[in-house]
């Protein structure tokens, strides 16, 4: 046990790793797109729908609107870009611009 524990350390100290060998998915870098959300008309009902279309784009990890701000915060992996937000909306009644 103690020549196991020791190779062990050893190995993690020298890759900086150890024995945890990361998911394609943990590989992809997270990346917050703020977006300006137009054609809001209602705090209750249009921010759900907001979410619903953005989380349905292949990539995105989590949506959250702010209707008084008329923005949404979208966290994606890297099969996600602006662009691909910004289509699902205009595929609505919706509108977004990129913020950052």
């Amino acid at each position: 046990m103690k020549l196991f524990l020791s190779c062990f350390l050893a190995l993690g100290a020298v890759s900086g790793v150890g024995c945890h060998t990361p998911s394609a998915a943990a590989e992809r870098a997270t990346e917050t797109i703020v977006l300006s959300i137009e054609g809001m008309t209602c705090p209750l009902n249009c921010p759900p729908r907001v979410v619903a279309v953005l989380r349905a784009v292949p990539g995105v990890q989590s949506a959250a609107v702010n209707y008084d701000e008329h923005k949404a915060i979208v966290r994606c992996d890297g099969r996600c870009r602006p662009a691909d937000l910004i289509a699902a909306l205009e595929r609505t009644e919706f509108r977004g611009s990129v913020l950052n």
